[in-house]
């Protein structure tokens, strides 16, 4: 990995919430390259992340359950097909990174698992208007 690939790497790490980390990363879950996650894409993925959870002692999230919150959170028009277009509307590009959270970053997914709705609601009136920023 090139300096300059790790830089956009990193950015697209720390802030899933613009178009550029959105195209990254569901081209790295798009495993067959049909333009649109399945449910099979994103489970693959998911399990390392249930497999480094467990590890560290805590308790198992079932899959099942987190697709449906990011079905919920995302609302895609077909929820058996997540295609970039659900992911990049204006209304949802902030809670689109999640998915990815989920599927990639265990801190960041513990960290939405335990989240505190009262501390969520102080995040979204904050002045800065993404995690790179903040």
């Amino acid at each position: 990995m090139s300096f300059v690939d790790f830089c956009f790497f990193m950015l697209a790490e720390e802030d899933k919430g613009n178009l550029a980390s959105l195209e990254y990363w569901f081209r790295c879950v798009d495993l067959d390259g049909n333009g649109t996650l399945s449910p099979p894409e994103m489970a693959f993925f998911f399990r390392t992340q249930l497999q480094r959870l467990t590890a560290l002692g805590q308790e198992a999230v079932a899959y099942e359950d987190m697709l449906c919150q990011m079905v919920d959170c995302i609302d895609p028009v077909d929820p058996f097909s997540i295609t970039l277009g659900d992911l990049v509307r204006p209304d949802k590009l902030e809670q689109s990174g999640l998915l990815f959270d989920c599927l990639f970053n265990l801190q960041k997914f513990v960290r939405f698992e335990g989240r505190d709705p009262f501390q969520e609601k102080l995040k979204k009136e904050d002045p800065f208007s993404s995690e790179w920023e903040r």
